[in-house]
Protein backbone atom coordinates (compact mmCIF):
# COMPACT_ATOMS: atom_id res chain seq x y z
CA UNK A 1 0.00 0.00 0.00
CA UNK A 2 1.33 3.44 -0.86
CA UNK A 3 0.02 6.56 0.78
CA UNK A 4 0.90 10.16 0.01
CA UNK A 5 -0.09 12.83 2.52
CA UNK A 6 0.56 16.55 2.06
CA UNK A 7 0.47 18.94 5.00
CA UNK A 8 2.08 22.04 6.48
CA UNK A 9 5.41 22.12 8.29
CA UNK A 10 5.71 24.28 11.39
CA UNK A 11 9.41 24.93 10.79
CA UNK A 12 10.28 28.07 8.83
CA UNK A 13 6.73 29.11 8.03
CA UNK A 14 4.09 27.16 6.14
CA UNK A 15 6.49 25.08 4.04
CA UNK A 16 4.73 22.11 2.48
CA UNK A 17 5.94 18.71 3.61
CA UNK A 18 5.29 15.50 1.76
CA UNK A 19 5.12 12.19 3.53
CA UNK A 20 5.40 9.05 1.52
CA UNK A 21 4.60 5.89 3.37
CA UNK A 22 5.33 2.54 1.85
CA UNK A 23 3.84 -0.26 3.91
CA UNK A 24 5.00 -3.81 3.37
CA UNK A 25 2.86 -6.77 4.38
CA UNK A 26 5.69 -9.25 4.85
CA UNK A 27 5.61 -11.51 7.91
CA UNK A 28 9.10 -10.62 9.11
CA UNK A 29 9.55 -7.04 7.94
CA UNK A 30 7.71 -3.79 8.48
CA UNK A 31 7.61 -0.45 6.71
CA UNK A 32 9.98 2.15 5.42
CA UNK A 33 8.86 5.73 5.84
CA UNK A 34 10.53 8.60 4.00
CA UNK A 35 9.86 12.14 5.17
CA UNK A 36 10.84 15.01 2.90
CA UNK A 37 10.59 18.67 3.90
CA UNK A 38 10.75 20.80 0.78
CA UNK A 39 11.35 23.97 2.80
CA UNK A 40 14.67 22.87 4.29
CA UNK A 41 15.62 19.97 2.01
CA UNK A 42 15.94 17.73 5.04
CA UNK A 43 15.44 14.05 4.41
CA UNK A 44 14.65 11.69 7.22
CA UNK A 45 14.12 7.95 6.92
CA UNK A 46 12.48 5.71 9.49
CA UNK A 47 12.74 1.95 9.17
CA UNK A 48 10.44 -0.27 11.20
CA UNK A 49 10.94 -3.99 11.45
CA UNK A 50 9.30 -6.70 13.47
CA UNK A 51 10.64 -10.04 14.60
CA UNK A 52 8.92 -13.32 15.42
CA UNK A 53 8.52 -12.15 19.01
CA UNK A 54 6.37 -9.21 17.84
CA UNK A 55 8.84 -6.65 19.17
CA UNK A 56 9.37 -3.57 17.04
CA UNK A 57 12.69 -1.89 16.40
CA UNK A 58 12.99 1.55 14.84
CA UNK A 59 16.06 3.06 13.26
CA UNK A 60 16.04 6.71 12.27
CA UNK A 61 18.62 8.43 10.12
CA UNK A 62 18.71 11.99 8.84
CA UNK A 63 20.81 13.87 6.36
CA UNK A 64 20.72 17.21 4.60
CA UNK A 65 21.16 15.81 1.12
CA UNK A 66 18.42 16.36 -1.44
CA UNK A 67 17.99 12.63 -2.13
CA UNK A 68 17.56 9.50 -0.07
CA UNK A 69 17.75 5.79 -0.84
CA UNK A 70 14.72 3.53 -0.71
CA UNK A 71 15.46 0.04 0.60
CA UNK A 72 13.72 -3.08 -0.67
CA UNK A 73 14.37 -6.28 1.30
CA UNK A 74 14.52 -9.85 0.03
CA UNK A 75 13.21 -11.38 3.29
CA UNK A 76 14.40 -14.55 4.94
CA UNK A 77 12.72 -17.59 3.36
CA UNK A 78 11.60 -15.83 0.16
CA UNK A 79 13.52 -18.36 -1.97
CA UNK A 80 11.45 -21.27 -0.65
CA UNK A 81 8.14 -19.66 0.38
CA UNK A 82 6.05 -18.38 -2.54
CA UNK A 83 3.86 -16.44 -0.10
CA UNK A 84 6.81 -14.05 0.44
CA UNK A 85 8.03 -11.39 -1.99
CA UNK A 86 10.25 -8.33 -2.26
CA UNK A 87 9.37 -6.09 0.67
CA UNK A 88 7.85 -3.73 -0.25
CA UNK A 89 6.99 -5.13 -3.68
CA UNK A 90 5.48 -1.94 -5.11
CA UNK A 91 6.86 1.55 -4.54
CA UNK A 92 6.60 5.05 -5.96
CA UNK A 93 9.66 7.33 -6.01
CA UNK A 94 10.38 10.86 -7.21
CA UNK A 95 13.39 11.84 -9.34
CA UNK A 96 15.78 13.96 -7.28
CA UNK A 97 14.10 13.04 -4.00
CA UNK A 98 14.30 9.27 -3.45
CA UNK A 99 15.03 7.66 -6.84
CA UNK A 100 17.96 5.51 -5.68
CA UNK A 101 16.77 2.02 -4.78
CA UNK A 102 18.83 -0.49 -2.79
CA UNK A 103 17.82 -4.15 -2.62
CA UNK A 104 19.16 -6.01 0.45
CA UNK A 105 19.25 -9.83 0.42
CA UNK A 106 18.37 -11.25 3.87
CA UNK A 107 17.56 -14.73 2.55
CA UNK A 108 19.89 -17.68 3.06
CA UNK A 109 17.73 -20.17 1.12
CA UNK A 110 19.28 -19.58 -2.29
CA UNK A 111 20.56 -17.17 -4.91
CA UNK A 112 18.52 -14.21 -6.17
CA UNK A 113 18.53 -11.58 -8.89
CA UNK A 114 16.88 -8.23 -9.35
CA UNK A 115 16.16 -8.28 -13.08
CA UNK A 116 14.13 -5.68 -14.99
CA UNK A 117 11.23 -7.11 -17.00
CA UNK A 118 10.12 -3.78 -18.46
CA UNK A 119 11.34 -0.19 -18.28
CA UNK A 120 10.05 3.09 -19.76
CA UNK A 121 11.28 4.19 -23.18
CA UNK A 122 14.73 5.75 -22.84
CA UNK A 123 15.51 4.04 -19.52
CA UNK A 124 18.33 1.57 -19.01
CA UNK A 125 17.50 -2.04 -18.14
CA UNK A 126 18.92 -3.13 -14.77
CA UNK A 127 20.04 -6.59 -13.68
CA UNK A 128 21.95 -7.62 -10.57
CA UNK A 129 23.41 -10.51 -12.58
CA UNK A 130 22.46 -14.15 -12.99
CA UNK A 131 26.06 -15.33 -13.52
CA UNK A 132 26.95 -13.98 -10.07
CA UNK A 133 23.61 -13.84 -8.22
CA UNK A 134 22.93 -12.14 -4.92
CA UNK A 135 23.34 -14.16 -1.74
CA UNK A 136 22.49 -13.37 1.88
CA UNK A 137 24.00 -10.03 2.89
CA UNK A 138 24.47 -8.77 -0.68
CA UNK A 139 23.06 -5.48 -1.94
CA UNK A 140 22.20 -4.15 -5.38
CA UNK A 141 21.66 -0.46 -6.06
CA UNK A 142 20.21 1.45 -9.01
CA UNK A 143 19.30 5.10 -9.55
CA UNK A 144 16.30 5.52 -11.85
CA UNK A 145 16.31 8.77 -13.84
CA UNK A 146 13.51 8.24 -16.38
CA UNK A 147 9.90 8.68 -15.24
CA UNK A 148 7.52 5.77 -15.77
CA UNK A 149 6.76 2.24 -14.56
CA UNK A 150 9.49 -0.37 -14.06
CA UNK A 151 8.72 -4.04 -13.34
CA UNK A 152 11.29 -6.52 -12.07
CA UNK A 153 11.64 -10.12 -10.91
CA UNK A 154 14.05 -12.68 -9.51
CA UNK A 155 14.85 -15.03 -12.39
CA UNK A 156 15.28 -17.97 -9.99
CA UNK A 157 11.94 -17.43 -8.18
CA UNK A 158 9.13 -16.37 -10.56
CA UNK A 159 6.76 -15.46 -7.70
CA UNK A 160 9.13 -12.68 -6.71
CA UNK A 161 7.93 -9.62 -8.65
CA UNK A 162 7.95 -5.90 -7.99
CA UNK A 163 6.98 -2.59 -9.53
CA UNK A 164 8.57 0.84 -9.20
CA UNK A 165 6.73 3.93 -10.41
CA UNK A 166 9.11 6.84 -10.97
CA UNK A 167 7.64 10.36 -11.05
CA UNK A 168 9.25 13.60 -12.23
CA UNK A 169 10.66 15.74 -9.42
Amino acid sequence: MLMKVTGHSGVGGPAMATIIVAVAAAALFGAYVALVSSGQKTVSTLQLSTSNTSSTAATRSSNTSSTTRVTIVLPSGVGTDSALNFSPANITVVIGVNNTIVWVDRDSSGPHTVTALSVPSGAQIFDSGSSSPMTEGATFEVTLTVAGAYSYTCIFHPWMKGTIVVKQG
